[in-house]
């Protein structure tokens, strides 16, 4: 995989977790609607946020293309956890964090993570939380 390169110029060359789930998986019939997508979105995002020290995850929206009914989520949902040996803001603490969290319409697993084209739009102060080990 190749560096993860931040706005700011922060790259990071290894993801601490990667969290894939195809976002529909398990969805019997019928069509999607607004309510059933938040559900599945709060899942996924609280299960996230469980696995990863607790820590609010930073959502990367992107347009979602949608017809007259609702707007179907790309097919997976994706996170990755980054972890810096410096801090962002705060000098106080010794490292930062961040948990990001996105949409996209390919298996990131073979087709590889649209998330290099979506942080080259943020900055790592914006996105990272202080913290101490």
């Amino acid at each position: 995989m190749s560096d993860i390169i931040f706005q700011c110029g922060k790259s990071f060359k290894e993801i601490e977790r990667v969290f894939v789930k195809n976002i529909y998986s398990g969805f019997l019939e019928g069509s999607a609607n607004q309510k059933i997508n938040q559900e599945l979105f709060g899942q996924f995002v609280k299960d996230v946020q469980e696995s990863s020290l607790n820590q609010t995850p930073y959502l990367i929206l992107q347009k979602i293309k949608s017809n007259d009914q609702c707007a179907a989520l790309p097919a997976y949902a994706c996170a990755v956890s980054l972890l810096c040996d410096e801090h962002a803001i705060d000098s106080s603490y010794l490292m930062s964090a961040a948990t990001l969290v996105w949409f996209q319409a390919s298996n990131p697993l073979t087709e590889g993570f649209d998330l290099h084209e979506l942080v080259k739009t943020l900055c790592w102060k914006d996105v990272a939380k202080d913290v101490n080990w």
